[in-house]
């Protein structure tokens, strides 16, 4: 799902208009985070640096207001697809 999305959910979610994603653009830009870290652990890292009063934030309450945000279209499933392919193949299913 696109990253604005997900922040546009976040800020909805908790009721803070100061969570945009120009601003978790210019977080991220600055931290020292490795590129592998996943998304909801940096929005995490970055809501926490910003002194938000709902951290820890309801992750999975934030994740369903973007699915619910997100038209199907802009899903993007290419690395849930991968996945599911290897898992059925280390399964033997393929």
């Amino acid at each position: 799902m696109p990253i604005e999305r997900y922040i546009n959910a976040l800020a909805t979610e908790i009721k803070n208009d100061s969570l945009t994603y120009e601003n978790y653009v210019s977080w991220n830009e600055k931290t020292k985070l490795h590129e592998n870290v996943m998304l909801t652990k940096r929005v995490s890292k970055w809501v926490e640096e910003s002194d938000i009063d709902e951290f820890p934030y309801n992750k999975p309450a934030v994740m369903k207001k973007a699915i619910e945000l997100t038209p199907v279209e802009e899903i993007q499933t290419e690395e849930l697809l991968k996945l599911l392919h290897d898992i059925s193949q280390e399964m033997g299913e393929i």
